[in-house]
């Protein structure tokens, strides 16, 4: 099902991201941990380790977004907010 509303800026702020310029947003896991997530031409990136980056379309629902996200939080082994 499609959801023509759907905002991906507001649900990675939902997550609990924070905008740090206008394209880059930044999750903090811990004091000394931090999640950057990049968007850039129509896709997000979130950098997993030096050489390797989840890359994907930004969804155009949130169910889609949903199950990415569960996908990140079960690759870098966190769990974002709801």
């Amino acid at each position: 099902m499609e959801n023509k509303d759907f905002d991906f800026i507001d649900f990675i702020n939902n997550k609990g991201f924070n905008r740090s310029d206008d394209r880059t947003f930044i999750y903090k896991v811990s004091n000394e941990e931090e999640v950057s997530l990049y968007i850039d031409k129509g896709e997000y990136i979130i950098p997993i380790a030096l050489d390797l980056r989840f890359r994907k379309e930004i969804p155009k629902n949130e169910n889609q977004a949903k199950k990415e996200f569960k996908t990140i939080e079960e690759i870098l082994e966190i769990t974002f907010e709801k």
